[in-house]
């Protein structure tokens, strides 16, 4: 990512959506729009808050490991998601993560990332 994407990632945060959406291939589309969906429900359910622990549940489980990943950190990194400075467990006592701890970001705009990731255009 440029500096100048990187800028226009912090003044349109969806911006970063668009740029994951046209760099992938066909294949894995359907992917990365399962893990922002994920994403974009745990905010809804989370009061605009997301951590991996509660977005990772809602991933299905067809999706690549290898995406789930990237997207969410590509979210991160976009600045779609902003740190708060709180964590939380993870309780995943399946695979021994119980006490890991996951940065708790927060959503600034849940009504742009729903409408970005359905597809409808802002007015």
């Amino acid at each position: 990512m440029t500096t100048a994407t990187a800028r226009q990632n912090k003044t349109n945060p969806c911006a970063i959506l668009d740029q994951l959406n046209h760099n992938s291939s066909p294949s894995k589309d359907n992917h990365i729009r399962a893990v922002k969906m994920a994403v974009l429900a745990a905010a809804l359910e989370h009061r605009g808050e997301v951590t991996w622990a509660w977005v990772r549940p809602l991933v299905p489980t067809w999706v690549d490991p290898a995406l789930n990943g990237s997207t969410y950190s590509a979210l991160v990194n976009s600045g779609l998601l902003v740190d708060t400075g709180r964590v939380e467990r993870s309780g995943d006592t399946k695979s021994r993560n119980g006490n890991k701890r996951y940065p708790i970001y927060t959503v600034p705009n849940v009504p742009a990332l729903a409408a970005h990731v359905h597809g409808v255009v802002a007015a």
